[in-house]
């Protein structure tokens, strides 16, 4: 392996992993649509002609370990002493600055690939992780987390949902432990669930679709979101990549059964239901695109993460005291999150506000559970003391 974990320069508070994303471009108004759903039967045979690869072959290979791996993990780990200890060796052999990994978004890998190439995202580093602790005998298995859809990316028509994928490790206790690529900006607020290797693959599918979306390559697109659904026929996220890119070719009474069939599997997934609303806008039914777009707001006006989201965006665009308001909101909704904490503080400090700035931050590092975060904040704070100290400037989130 090769290459170095590299700091974000951005905040602390942002989470940058994507492993899958809801993406949707809405035009004008067309005319001349159809104003109904195909039937599943439809788009069953539409997604024939791109046949699903085989799925217990491509797991095989998702999860491979190479003689070469093998090597590695027998230097590195030994194979019997507590679980915790193992555990520990595996992430220090994988994280080690002379062979860790650097991360990259569309390092859309196997364990094996990951492993060779020296970077990943967030799922072929689990797949990496995992396949590796399963190798010595740890009992680990993948985890999916929710983060919120995010709302500020100054765009009405684009809607963003992002996954992220971690591992979860059960100790001989019986005890769980979390094992993230990026433990600093882990947080324990969003949802959370552990999920199959086939599921974890259905993503894997699902990332390869996107990628090939971008490139407007809608058979390997198809191809990818048929496989994923094959992974596992309830995976949301895989049913509203595919009405987008049916929406994307014009199929729209394809995507819609697409949207309708995600919904039958989560009738509160409020980023499709968002979707769906465009898509009758688009097909002339503005009633009933009205009755999903007020459900979808009243969700959003109850997630504080929809509030902290526009916060983030008019931190960004230094619109200082409207992010503040919409932090008002965000922490009556869910309290004592460190990320509002944070966020916060750093709108004191850009205000000139440096002591009420340092009071925030340290309430953020008491709230805060992780601690590796907690470390980053506490070097924050010595920082923010020695300008108020010295009346030097403040440190770049990477010297620190």
């Amino acid at each position: 392996m090769a290459g170095s974990t590299t700091l974000n320069a951005s905040l602390k508070w942002l989470l940058v992993f994507m492993s899958s994303c809801f993406l949707v471009s809405c035009g004008a108004p067309q005319h001349n649509v159809p104003k109904g759903a195909a039937s599943t039967e439809q788009l069953e045979a539409f997604l024939e002609n791109y046949p699903a690869l085989d799925v217990e072959e491509e797991l095989n290979k998702f999860l491979y370990m190479s003689p070469d791996m093998k090597t590695f993990a027998d230097t590195y780990v030994r194979r019997k002493g507590a679980t915790g200890r193992r555990l520990i060796e595996v992430h220090n052999a994988i994280n080690h600055p002379s062979t860790g990994m650097s991360y990259r978004a569309d390092a859309h890998y196997s364990a094996e690939g990951a492993f060779s190439a020296g970077e990943a995202n967030c799922l072929s580093y689990s797949a990496l992780f995992i396949a590796m602790s399963r190798y010595v005998n740890l009992r680990v298995s993948f985890q999916e987390v929710d983060l919120p859809p995010s709302w500020s990316l100054g765009e009405k028509d684009l809607l963003l949902r992002f996954r992220h994928v971690n591992i979860v490790a059960t100790l001989a206790t019986g005890r769980k432990k979390i094992v993230d690529f990026r433990m600093d900006r882990f947080s324990h607020f969003y949802p959370s669930r552990e999920i199959s290797d086939h599921e974890a693959l259905a993503l894997q599918f699902n990332n390869l679709a996107v990628d090939a979306m971008f490139e407007d390559d809608w058979p390997t697109v198809f191809k990818y979101l048929h496989s994923a659904i094959k992974a596992d026929p309830k995976k949301v996220v895989a049913w509203g990549n595919l009405g987008l890119a049916l929406r994307r070719i014009n199929r729209l009474e394809l995507a819609e059964r697409a949207y309708l069939k995600a919904l039958t599997l989560n009738r509160r997934d409020y980023s499709v239901m968002s979707n769906l609303a465009n898509l009758y806008r688009m097909t002339g039914r503005p009633d009933e695109a009205s009755i999903l777009s007020e459900k979808s707001s009243r969700h959003r006006q109850r997630n504080p993460y929809y509030h902290f989201a526009n916060a983030q965006r008019d931190y960004r665009d230094k619109r200082f005291d409207s992010a503040l308001e919409n932090l008002k909101k965000a922490k009556k909704l869910q309290e004592k999150e460190g990320n509002f904490e944070q966020l916060t503080a750093f709108i004191y400090w850009e205000q000139g506000k440096r002591k009420e700035a340092i009071y925030v931050m340290e309430r953020a590092y008491e709230w805060e559970t992780n601690p590796r975060t907690s470390e980053l904040i506490a070097k924050r704070l010595k920082d923010w003391q020695r300008v108020l100290d010295t009346g030097e400037p403040a440190k770049d989130l990477r010297e620190l």
